[in-house]
């Protein structure tokens, strides 16, 4: 499996939408992005027939992905990361997470935040481009 970034247009123009599809394949991912487009504007606009299509960007690029200790101040605004691990294989990163939150939970990184400033800490997947390096989203 893996992650395919759309571009996707309204009417014949690009709307600066992006649409993240994980399958087999690019033509899978394709069908995807266009089955979810196609029931999200029928939702939407039920009598209107609105022009759409998606174009795959980078098809060749690879998603890298970073377990990190979010620091967030009292409103839940991030405001510190610090990366654990990284790896482009989701699934396993995604196990350590669960058990980064246990270990969060147990107290073993209350050094990285402030508590009397109501800091909070959280395990965090970062997912970057690996060819920018630019950080996509966290989940």
């Amino acid at each position: 499996m893996k992650t395919y970034k759309f571009a996707v247009s309204l009417c014949g123009g690009w709307c600066n939408g992006k649409l993240n599809i994980t399958a087999q394949n690019e033509e899978a991912a394709k069908e995807m992005a266009m089955n979810h487009i196609a029931n999200k504007l029928v939702q939407v606009f039920p009598t209107l027939d609105i022009e759409y299509d998606v174009e795959c960007e980078n098809p060749d690029q690879v998603e890298y992905y970073s377990l990190v200790i979010s620091v967030l101040d009292k409103y839940g605004n991030r405001i510190a990361a610090y990366e654990i691990t990284g790896s482009d294989y989701k699934e396993r990163l995604q196990r350590a997470q669960k058990e980064l939150s246990r270990e969060i939970e147990l107290g073993l990184y209350n050094y990285y935040a402030n508590f009397d400033k109501g800091e909070t800490l959280r395990a965090d997947l970062e997912v970057h481009d690996d060819a920018t390096w630019e950080l996509l989203r966290i989940e």
